[in-house]
C-alpha cells in the first residue's frame, strides 16, 4: 500500500484503447469471468439535474436531502450487453422522478436492501412531504417491496442507510428517535423530533428492527448524527458519528454492539486535516465498507457538495485510533490511512484534470478475487467544442493548462485488481452517471452473531429495572496512563489522609450533565442569548454531583438511554480542566469502565478501551 501523503499521480500504460463515442479505457481479452455470468449485478442510474437543470448536492450533514431522478437497475449478469431492468418503474413509474441510496446485501445474496423517496408533492408543506423507507428486493421472487408495510408507521420519520445483522434484523439510521421522544414524553416535555446540534436538519440515529419491519428499537442517542452503520464481519456495528457537543469537531468513526452496549470511539478524533497532493484537505469519516480480508474501506470525499468524485483510502482501525497515533499496545508505525492500490489507478478528489479518470463508488466483490464494481469516468476533456477522449491526445496537447475536463459520464466497469484488468459492465447518457452498484453474491466471509446481553449476567439487573447506568472511573489524576499528582506525591499519597486532608484534594466531585435535544422552531424558539455566554453549549440538565475518592476513583449510577458529559470540580464546585467534549451514553445495565482523563490537545488514545494506556488505579469497589 502506498502511503497517502505526498505521492506522485502514476500514468497507466494504454494496453489496448477501445476508441468509440470518443472514451477510451485499458482492457484485455479475458475469459469469461464466473461473478460475470452467474451472479445479478444492481446499481443506480442517477440524473445529475433533473429539476430546473439544478445541479444534485451530496451534503454528508445533511442525509435526507433529496436528489431526483435516480432509478434502480439490474442485470442477470455482468456483461455489458445484457438487458437491465428497470426495478423501481414497476413500482413508481419510469416518469416519477424519485431518488434511491444505499445499497447493502445479505451474506447469501438473495436479498438486497437500499432506502427510496418516492416524488415530490406538489403544493404540500415540507414537514408532509415523503419521507425516505427502506425497501427490499428479493433474489427469489424477484420482488421490490418496502420493509415496513403500514404507511403511516413508514411514514413517521427518515430511513437511510439499511444493513442486514447476521440474525436477520435490519440495522439503519433513523431520524424516528423513537425512544428519544418517548422520554422526553415521560419527563413532561413535548414529544418533537429533535434537530441537530447546528439545528439545521432532523438528527439521525442508530436504529435496528425486525425482517418484517417490526420491533423498531432506538440505538444509540448522539444529539447530532449517528449514520452509516456497517455491521463487521465481527458482528459488532461501525458507524460514522458527528461529533457536534461544543464545537465541530467532525464526522469520526465509532463501534457498537448490536444491542447498543459497548459503544465506543473507534477512530478519527485527531485525524480531519491530511495533506493530499501537496494541499492540506479537510475530511470526514463516512460510509465505512469492509473488505473480505477485514480491513475497512473509505471512499474521502471533498467538502464541496457538488464534487462527486471520490478517493479511496483503507483505515487500519486495528491498531490505530488517528492516522498518526497507534493504539498503547499495538506497536505499529507510520499511517493509519493509507490508499487503495487498484491496479496502476490513482483516485483523488481534486477537481483538476484526472488523466486516469475519476472514481465515484467502489464495492468490492464479498469474495477474495481482489475485484471491485467501479463507477468510473473515463478522463475526457473538450476541444473546440468537441469532447475527445485523454488517450487520443498528445503528450503536449495534455499539458496544456487550458484543457476543460468533460461534464462526468460515470459509467459501471468490472475492475480485476489482481491482473490489472477492467471490464465495461453497464454504460449511460450523458447528463446522467451510474453510482452506486452491489453484486448479489454470497459472501465468503459470513458475519459472527453477537448476542443482546443479558440482565443478569452481563448487564446489572438493578441498573437495568431503575433503567439507569454506571460510571466507573478509575482515576480522575490518570492522565493518558500517567499521574498527573506526581509533583504532590503522587495518588499514594493523596490516599492517604493523614498525608492529605480532604480540603487539599484537588478534585473533589464529578458532575454529570445531560444534553437535550434540540426542539424545532414549531415547539420553541430559542433565541442565542437563551443559552448563556456561549451558545455552543445549547441545551443542558444537570443531572447529579459524586463525590471524587481521594485516589481519584469515583462510581456514580446515571440515567440509562441520554446523552451525558461528565465535568471534575474543586472543593468551590468549580470545573477543573476542559470540558468533556463526547456525549456517552450507557443502555440500561450497563457499567462504562474508564482509565482516567485526558487532556484537550493530548492526541494519545482514550476513549476507546482497547487503545488506552493501562490503569494506573484498581479504582472504585462496591456499589453506588
Amino acid at each position: 500500500m502506498r502511503p497517502i501523503l505526498g505521492y506522485n499521480i502514476i500514468m497507466l500504460t494504454v494496453i489496448t484503447l477501445l476508441l468509440g463515442c470518443n472514451t477510451e479505457t485499458a482492457i484485455k481479452d479475458e475469459q469469461p469471468d464466473p461473478v460475470v455470468v452467474e451472479y445479478p449485478v444492481a446499481y443506480i442510474e442517477r440524473d445529475l439535474t433533473a429539476i430546473d437543470g439544478a445541479p444534485a448536492q451530496f451534503a454528508i450533514l445533511n442525509p435526507a436531502q433529496f436528489n431526483p431522478g435516480a432509478q434502480l437497475l439490474i442485470k442477470r449478469n455482468a456483461f455489458a450487453d445484457s438487458p437491465a431492468t428497470n426495478l423501481t418503474a414497476s413500482v413508481f413509474g419510469e416518469d416519477e422522478l424519485i431518488d434511491i441510496r444505499d445499497l447493502s446485501i445479505s451474506d447469501d445474496g438473495q436479498q438486497m436492501l437500499m432506502a427510496i423517496r418516492a416524488p415530490e408533492l406538489e403544493g404540500v408543506d415540507d414537514d408532509e412531504q415523503p419521507s425516505w423507507n427502506i425497501w427490499r428486493y428479493s433474489v427469489a421472487s424477484q420482488t421490490l417491496e418496502r420493509v415496513i408495510k403500514n404507511d403511516i408507521t413508514a411514514e413517521q420519520g427518515d430511513d437511510l442507510m439499511p444493513s442486514f445483522l447476521p440474525d436477520g434484523r435490519i440495522v439503519f439510521a433513523s431520524t424516528r428517535q423513537r425512544l428519544s421522544r418517548a422520554i422526553l414524553l415521560d419527563e413532561g416535555k413535548p414529544q418533537y423530533t429533535a434537530l441537530d446540534e447546528s439545528r439545521n436538519t432532523e438528527t439521525f440515529n442508530i436504529h435496528v428492527m425486525d425482517p418484517d419491519g417490526s420491533s423498531i428499537t432506538q440505538l444509540s442517542f448522539n444529539l447530532s448524527h449517528d449514520f452509516y452503520p456497517l455491521v463487521l464481519q465481527s458482528g459488532q456495528i461501525l458507524y460514522s458519528r458527528w461529533d457536534r457537543m461544543g464545537a465541530d469537531h467532525g464526522v469520526n468513526l465509532y463501534r457498537m454492539n448490536p444491542d447498543g452496549t459497548n459503544n465506543e470511539l473507534v477512530f478519527g478524533w485527531h485525524s480531519h486535516q491530511l495533506s493530499l497532493e501537496g494541499q492540506t484537505e479537510s475530511i470526514d469519516f463516512v460510509k465505512p465498507q469492509q473488505l473480505p480480508s477485514g480491513e475497512i474501506l473509505m471512499l474521502l470525499t471533498s467538502q464541496d457538495n457538488t464534487v462527486i468524485q471520490k478517493r479511496p483510502v483503507l483505515i487500519n482501525i486495528d491498531d490505530y485510533i488517528d492516522a498518526q497515533q497507534a493504539t498503547a499496545n499495538s506497536g505499529a508505525q507510520g499511517s493509519a490511512i493509507t490508499d487503495v492500490e487498484l491496479a496502476e489507478f490513482s483516485f483523488s478528489f481534486s477537481t483538476e484534470l484526472a488523466l486516469r479518470g475519476r472514481l465515484n463508488h467502489l464495492f468490492p466483490l464479498p469474495d477474495t478475487s481482489q475485484r471491485y464494481l467501479m463507477s468510473w469516468d473515463l478522463c475526457r476533456v473538450v476541444i473546440n467544442d468537441v469532447v475527445r477522449a485523454c488517450g487520443q491526445l498528445t503528450a503536449e496537447q495534455l499539458a496544456d493548462e487550458n484543457l476543460i475536463q468533460a461534464d462526468p459520464l460515470y459509467e459501471l466497469w468490472l475492475l480485476n485488481n489482481a491482473n490489472n484488468t477492467q471490464q465495461l459492465v453497464a454504460t449511460t447518457a450523458p447528463g446522467t452517471i451510474l453510482t452506486e452498484s452491489v453484486v448479489l453474491q454470497p459472501s465468503s466471509q459470513p458475519k459472527a452473531f453477537i448476542a443482546d446481553k443479558i440482565v443478569g449476567n452481563e448487564l446489572d439487573s438493578q441498573l437495568s429495572q431503575a433503567l439507569a447506568g454506571a460510571i466507573h472511573i478509575r482515576s480522575v489524576y490518570d492522565f493518558d496512563g500517567v499521574d498527573s499528582t506526581a509533583n504532590a506525591g503522587g495518588i499514594s499519597r493523596l490516599s492517604d489522609p493523614s498525608q492529605t486532608p480532604a480540603a487539599n484534594l484537588p478534585a473533589r466531585f464529578l458532575r454529570i450533565v445531560r444534553g437535550v435535544p434540540m426542539p424545532p422552531d414549531d415547539v420553541r424558539d430559542i433565541p442565542n442569548t437563551d443559552f448563556g455566554r456561549s451558545n455552543n453549549q445549547l441545551m443542558r440538565e444537570i443531572i447529579g454531583y459524586s463525590p471524587i475518592q481521594p485516589d481519584g476513583s469515583v462510581k456514580i449510577k446515571v440515567p440509562a438511554n441520554v446523552p451525558l458529559a461528565i465535568s471534575v470540580l474543586d472543593i468551590n464546585g468549580q470545573r477543573i480542566g476542559g470540558r468533556h467534549r463526547q456525549w456517552i451514553t450507557l443502555k440500561p445495565g450497563e457499567t462504562l469502565e474508564c482509565v482516567g482523563c485526558h487532556t484537550a490537545n493530548s492526541s494519545l488514545p482514550h476513549g476507546r478501551l482497547d487503545a488506552q494506556a493501562a490503569s494506573i488505579n484498581s479504582g472504585a469497589i462496591g456499589g453506588f
